[in-house]
């Protein structure tokens, strides 16, 4: 679904596969909510249209990110797919989020996705 689509919905809980770049990223923050710690990074996403989505990526996905940046080259762009996650509200903004037991996070992927929207 396209950034635009995203953003100018009212519609919270739909699933969407999405595709940007990471523009910023957040610290990983530790929350608790009934007793369970969960772990939480937020990420800004452009598309190529330089549109711009809040990202809130939990649990594994926070874990994994976070890994991957560790050893990745700052000077190249981070291309994010995420297939079936969640739009939500975030701010008075609509955003996204990764549900916890569906949404499939691809970073820099060997896709032809990937090839095609770095072609842009």
């Amino acid at each position: 679904m396209s950034f635009n689509e995203i953003l100018s919905s009212n519609v919270e809980e739909t699933s969407v596969d999405v595709i940007g770049h990471v523009i910023e990223r957040g610290d990983v923050k530790e929350t608790e909510n009934e007793g369970r710690k969960s772990k939480v990074i937020d990420l800004t996403l452009q598309d190529l249209e330089n549109n711009r989505l809040h990202c809130s990526l939990w649990g594994e996905h926070a874990d994994k990110i976070v890994s991957f940046f560790v050893n990745h080259d700052n000077s190249s762009p981070v291309v994010l797919i995420l297939q079936f996650c969640k739009t939500r509200k975030y701010l008075g903004a609509m955003g996204i989020v990764n549900a916890f037991y569906g949404t499939k996070l691809i970073l820099n992927g060997d896709l032809p996705e990937v090839s095609t929207y770095i072609a842009g």
